[in-house]
């Protein structure tokens, strides 16, 4: 694995690479939820790689881990731009298809990008939705505005990993080392330089409050967007998730793409994908050796 960072839009973007890129072979992008950062998808892509032959990239979204925070958050933190600075990443380094995994946000930028022509459709070849939709319940919106838009501070190392455990069991989580791994790859020492908080801009969270669409003029009804996908489409759902409701994820399997539909069991949102049993799902979906479809 390596660290990269690329300019892409005026923005300096950090992404993780795993494996060495084939010629007329997909590449495997992943990407993360709303307030986490590449490093969540170490296990996954560590798999892909060593033991299916994949060249994998999992980037930082701008405002988290180790990528550039927007001086115009406004204008940037929003899926159209997000989607707009993966295909400037892929155009940068040559990468002309790929099969997208997308957690929670990722797999939004994943299904509206993959809908238009001037963005990712030609890119994207298959695709993994990870406990998102076209329909996203507002109940579950507001839990997470409450969570995510005051950063918490707390003094010591220890606390905030207590806080995180509470927070992730909904993810299924219980391993220590994971639990670790999480914070380490999503914390950071406060402004006062003594404390403990999350790392990203917390402007990003306004994504959330004036509707995750607002950047395009175009197209601003998800399930549109959806119903315009052709590539396939494999659709994740933890069964307690109070984001993906069962209602939009039985929809998503019968119209537009006609998505695969799979239930990942006591696991809220969203399935964190490090599991056996879970990493067989992306691999039997994408192919052992970079099979396209």
């Amino acid at each position: 694995m390596s660290h990269r960072f690329a300019t892409v839009l005026g923005l300096e973007v950090h992404y993780k690479e795993w494996g060495v890129r084939k010629e007329n072979e997909p590449s495997v992008v992943c990407w993360h939820g709303l307030l986490r950062t590449c490093g969540d998808f170490d296990t996954l892509a560590r798999h892909l790689s060593e033991s299916c032959g994949y060249h994998v990239i999992c980037p930082d979204t701008i405002g988290r881990g180790l990528s550039e925070w927007s001086s115009k958050p406004k204008e940037e933190y929003h899926v159209y731009f997000y989607a707009a600075l993966a295909k400037g990443l892929l155009e940068l380094l040559g990468i002309t298809s790929v099969f997208w995994f997308g957690t929670s946000m990722g797999g939004m930028i994943g299904y509206m990008g993959g809908a238009q022509e001037h963005l990712l459709k030609p890119y994207i070849k298959k695709l993994i939705l990870n406990d998102i939709g076209p329909h996203l319940e507002d109940k579950a919106i507001q839990r997470i505005l409450a969570y995510a838009s005051k950063l918490p501070v707390v003094e010591t190392f220890q606390a905030l990993e207590e806080g995180v455990a509470k927070t992730y069991q909904s993810f299924g989580i219980h391993d220590a080392a994971l639990l670790r791994s999480i914070v380490e790859g999503g914390m950071r020492r406060a402004a006062d330089g003594g404390h403990w908080t999350r790392d990203y801009d917390v402007n990003v969270v306004d994504a959330l409050r004036v509707g995750f669409y607002s950047g395009s003029e175009e197209c601003t009804d998800p399930w549109a967007l959806y119903d315009a996908l052709s590539c396939p489409v494999l659709t994740i759902r933890g069964s307690t998730s109070d984001l993906l409701s069962e209602e939009t994820f039985q929809e998503m399997q019968v119209r537009g793409p006609r998505s695969r539909g799979v239930v990942v069991q006591d696991v809220g949102h969203a399935p964190f994908m490090n599991t056996q049993d879970q990493i067989e799902l992306v691999v039997s979906f994408f192919g052992a050796h970079g099979s396209q479809p």
